[in-house]
């Protein structure tokens, strides 16, 4: 059996990946990755064609993983890839006879002895990636590969710009291959250090079993997974369509008018571009899934520098300045790039016990198109060197076709992605993550979380969170939901209230509802009916049979809210069931209300009779049933200040509606008018007693149910003075008001819809 490393284990090895990461930065961009190495090539005098070719032997030789990637499993991943690493930087040495092969046998003798050395360094780099892959899988925890990849890539960024800085101070300006000379023995310095830290990682041990040992057979089977084959597909052509960026540093200086050093320099930049966004780009692979962010990248963000490049001006002041911004937005987008397709392809699409085959099949294929692009940019770039012309201020040069090239295979990558199938969110959801909210206050929102360790500032990171209101945090809000302080947990579920309805946080106020704090139920049941999800229904459906009353009620005005007609009977029958005094038969009047029950009305009517306080939600419950709540509101705000005023204002109202029936109604015009006479005069009574006779009137109307019975009992409990006299008076004018309306045709409807 082979040992996997315990998830402890990996975290303890990964800042030893990280040193060899950086360090190895350093070796690759002052030996053949960085563009010292480019213009070295140019300094020798070396045909764009030439350089393509050298270019091309690094990937090329990644077809090699295919026959080798079955003997790399049986001799040890960690065994192969730390043997290899070292190789390689062994050849590397022989790059310090450059200048001697140069000056025995010129441009022709340099060109062969330095294809020799790269391409036995592709080989020995070849047969170290093949092993590294399946073992990268094994090395990091998925649950936080996005993240440390950011870290990593950070890190490394950092080390390769320091080495620049340092490249760029060696170089100059000077037209002599030994500063050249001086970066190659400095960057084997560091090649060795990160071949040391190698040493130090776990797990890669040989795979002793046969079944889990591929065969050369088996090397073929990703083929046909149809996910792995379009990811392929879309690295494929976004590899092509980066065919520049080989001889950017050519275009910099040669198109753009860039000295050498600055197109040396011009890599920190987009070394820059990485440091500080990568880390971003790797929180939102880990929370949302790389797919969406591919999608991102590829359609919105990666045309954007192929076309701002081809517009930059040339030989400008403008031109450092511009091609500075370029690096580092390209840098910052080909980050997201980077992280995303890693995680995709560890995360997603590689199986654990098939990943020597996928690996070593996705290290072959991108061999092969890696050589391909620069050798076919250099064949264009040289096929093209005559073009010249423009079109409008902008320039046509011999690297004009790969440019329309870069943006046309762009798009057709992004088509392309749209294939993949992976469960994770859609890239609509994703992209209306950042339309909610403000994202920049949403990430401060989530850095004040990670950081708020006392009670107060985690509180004030909970609160935040509900004002900002976006998506992006929703897993910092879950976190605050199982904070241990009661009080950080309470600000969670208010903050929770005020977001966009979301069915992960749904399930977890859901779990309140069943828990030890009836009072922390009571408020998530209220933030259940502001997120008006209907994933909420269920849930709040049994929470009417809570153990706690208190929790029942809040859940019967929360599905009242929400119109659940399917609680309707249930709720109805509590409400019966409740003894009359108790304070939580408002709870259920409310809910009743909303629900315009018109079976309720019986019973919501002797609850008001029987109250001696104040029942405005009950007496607005029963406004709601015959419908118009906006009048009624509009009435209770009238009378706030000056309570005849606002009523002698509402039965004003009525006088024009009542001269409109047809025929004419003088045995309702007459108490309308004095009614309203009375209450302008203060005389209360004399006014409530026109009402009375008023109300008797129109209760023998041909109205709709169940107003002719509320319009009775009004008129019953001012005569007999029962019940809360303010509150009924108010919904007597309303009933009356309802009534005239249907009387005049106005209304044809006796419930609006809910």
């Amino acid at each position: 059996m082979n040992r996997t490393p315990t998830d402890a284990e990996k975290t303890r090895q990964l800042p030893w990946i990280v040193a060899a990461h950086a360090s190895n930065s350093v070796f690759a961009y002052l030996t053949f990755f960085g563009s010292p190495f480019i213009l070295m090539l140019s300094l020798l005098g070396l045909p764009k064609t030439s350089i393509g070719a050298l270019m091309s032997l690094l990937p090329f030789f990644g077809v090699v993983s295919l026959v080798a990637a079955p003997y790399i499993a049986h001799f040890g991943f960690k065994r192969a890839f730390v043997l290899f690493f070292a190789a390689r930087k062994v050849v590397t040495l022989f790059l310090l006879f450059t200048p001697l092969v140069a000056s025995h046998w010129g441009p022709r003798g340099a060109f062969i002895f330095i294809a020799i050395v790269v391409g036995v360094f592709a080989l020995f780099r070849a047969l170290a990636e093949t092993a590294s892959y399946p073992w990268s899988q094994e090395m990091i925890p998925n649950a936080v590969r996005g993240k440390f990849t950011a870290l990593d890539y950070m890190c490394l960024s950092t080390a390769a710009a320091l080495a620049l800085v340092f490249a760029g101070w060696v170089i100059g300006d000077s037209e002599n291959i030994q500063p050249f000379m001086i970066l190659v023995a400095v960057g084997l310095v560091f090649g060795g250090i990160s071949v040391w830290c190698t040493t130090h990682w776990v797990g890669g041990e040989p795979l002793r079993d046969a079944q889990s040992r591929p065969s050369l057979s088996q090397m073929w089977e990703p083929l046909r997974d149809r996910n792995f084959v379009y990811y392929e597909a879309v690295v494929a052509v976004i590899t092509l369509a980066g065919g520049i960026s080989a001889f950017l540093p050519l275009y910099q200086k040669d198109a753009i008018g860039l000295s050498q050093s600055v197109v040396v320099w011009l890599q920190i930049a987009g070394l820059a571009g990485m440091i500080l966004t990568a880390y971003a780009w790797g929180w939102v692979a880990d929370r949302f899934g790389a797919r969406p962010v591919l999608l991102i990248v590829v359609t919105y963000l990666f045309p954007l520098p192929g076309i701002l490049w081809f517009m930059l001006p040339r030989y400008s002041v403008w031109s450092t300045p511009g091609a500075a911004f370029l690096a580092f937005l390209s840098n910052a987008f080909a980050m997201g790039w980077a992280l995303g397709t890693s995680r995709l392809l560890f995360a997603n699409l590689v199986p654990a016990d098939r990943k020597t085959q996928y690996m070593a099949m996705h290290y072959a294929w991108m061999g092969l198109i890696g050589g391909c692009t620069p050798l076919l940019a250099g064949v264009v770039l040289d096929a093209a060197k005559h073009l010249s012309g423009h079109l409008g201020p902008f320039v046509i040069d011999q690297y004009s076709p790969l440019w329309a090239a870069n943006a046309g295979l762009i798009f057709l990558a992004a088509a392309l992605i749209s294939r993949i199938r992976t469960g994770e969110i859609s890239v609509r959801k994703f992209a209306g993550l950042f339309l909610h909210g403000n994202p920049l206050l949403a990430a401060e929102a989530i850095r004040r979380h990670g950081a708020a360790l006392e009670e107060e500032t985690r509180i004030s990171a909970a609160e935040m969170m509900g004002r900002v209101k976006s998506p992006l945090y929703i897993e910092e809000l879950i976190q605050s939901l199982h904070d241990p302080s009661y009080n950080v947990r309470h600000e969670a579920i208010v903050s929770i209230a005020h977001m966009p309805p979301d069915d992960r946080l749904v399930d977890e106020l859901a779990e309140i509802l069943h828990g030890r704090h009836p009072d922390l139920a009571v408020t998530a049941v209220w933030a259940l009916g502001r997120l008006g999800s209907t994933h909420a229904l269920e849930p709040l459906r049994a929470a009417l049979h809570s153990d706690y009353p208190m929790v029942a009620a809040a859940a019967a005005r929360t599905l009242g809210t929400l119109r659940d007609r399917e609680s309707q009977a249930l709720i109805l029958e509590r409400f019966q069931a409740l003894d009359p005094d108790s304070a939580l038969r408002t709870a259920y009047a409310a809910a009743l209300g909303n629900l315009r029950c018109r079976d309720a009305v019986p019973d919501l009517l002797a609850y008001v009779r029987q109250q001696t306080v104040r029942a405005e939600e009950t007496t607005l419950a029963l406004a709601r049933i015959i419908g118009g709540e906006r009048r009624f509101i509009r009435l209770w705000r009238q009378s706030r200040s000056d309570f005849n005023a606002g009523v002698a204002q509402a039965i004003g109202a009525w006088r024009s509606k009542v001269r409109r029936l047809r025929p004419p109604r003088p045995e309702l015009d007459l108490p309308v008018t004095r009614a309203h006479e009375h209450f302008m005069a203060g005389e209360t009574d004399h006014g409530l007693e026109e009402l009375r006779r008023l109300l008797v009137h129109i209760m023998y109307e041909p109205l709709p149910e169940p107003l002719p019975l509320i319009l009775g009992d009004c008129a019953h409990m001012l005569e007999e003075k029962v019940g809360p006299q303010d509150e009924v008076l108010l919904l007597a004018l309303h009933g009356i008001g309802v009534a005239f309306s249907y009387m005049l045709g106005e209304r044809s409807s006796p419930t609006p819809a809910p």
